[in-house]
């Protein structure tokens, strides 16, 4: 008779074989960092999806940058968040990296202006790493027909990671 681990073993395995070959991917988890933020002369500020997800949010509906499929992107006003802490709303420029180094640079005039928002979750649903999260910084492009182009596509960074206050 198989023992109570053999089983446990047997069925875990299954379950990830099974999940593996429907294509679905892992949530980020959300107690671990997500995003920091680095203001000058300060340790980075660091959060969870879990905080992030304890901040007033909004939901967003527009399309992807690189997609026609329209979404709603739901998350933490960009502006909301540096409100939280001191001196990071008195900047000319933000610098964004995402995990796979990629990064942009975004005029604080953008903030104000379009509201953009660091979204965790895309029509309802965690956004896995492999899915462009767990944090995807979205403009209203749908709503903004002057941010439908190249200039503002790139700002909109996937697996955002860390933001620079400078």
């Amino acid at each position: 008779m198989p023992s109570k681990r053999q089983i446990f073993g047997t069925i875990f395995l299954a379950v990830t074989l099974s999940a593996l070959a429907r294509g679905e991917q892992s949530a980020y988890p959300l107690d671990i960092p997500a995003l920091r933020l680095h203001l000058p002369g300060t340790a980075p500020q660091v959060f969870t999806l879990r905080d992030l997800q304890a901040m007033p949010s909004v939901t967003l509906r527009a399309r992807g940058p690189s997609d026609d499929r329209v979404s709603d992107w739901h998350g933490v006003p960009l502006g909301q968040l540096l409100e939280r802490l001191p001196g990071a709303r008195h900047t000319a420029e933000l610098h964004l990296r995402a995990l796979n180094d990629y990064s942009v640079v975004i005029p604080a005039s953008d903030i104000e202006r379009y509201q953009p928002v660091i979204a965790y979750s895309r029509d309802g649903r965690p956004m896995a790493v492999e899915a462009y999260g767990p944090l995807f910084l979205m403009y209203p492009f749908d709503t903004h027909a002057e941010l439908r182009v190249q200039k503002y596509y790139n700002r909109a960074i996937w697996q955002l990671s860390d933001i620079y206050i400078e």
